[in-house]
């Protein structure tokens, strides 16, 4: 099992290199892991470059906690945003 950091590696192998990482980063320096993920989630959301895989991979890790309650809210968001299907 990795750890929260190694976790957030990984994560940041999935997401574009385009996504700003300013405060993730900070989280990660600041001891914050959970928080660092949870933030990178978001900005690569925002960016539009939050991919399945990304997204596949916290799903597989997390399921509570900060990270998981970004998924969460994410994906309600992507959801309510979505064009109607036709």
């Amino acid at each position: 099992m990795l750890s929260d950091e190694e976790n957030y590696r990984q994560l940041d192998k999935l997401i574009s290199p385009s996504v700003g990482r300013v405060l993730s980063e900070e989280h990660l320096r600041a001891g914050e892991p959970e928080e660092a993920i949870a933030t990178l989630l978001d900005e690569a959301f925002t960016a539009g470059c939050l991919t399945d895989r990304a997204v596949e991979f916290i799903e597989e890790k997390y399921d509570d906690g900060p990270v998981y309650e970004m998924l969460e809210a994410l994906q309600m968001y992507k959801t309510k945003i979505a064009p109607p299907s036709r």
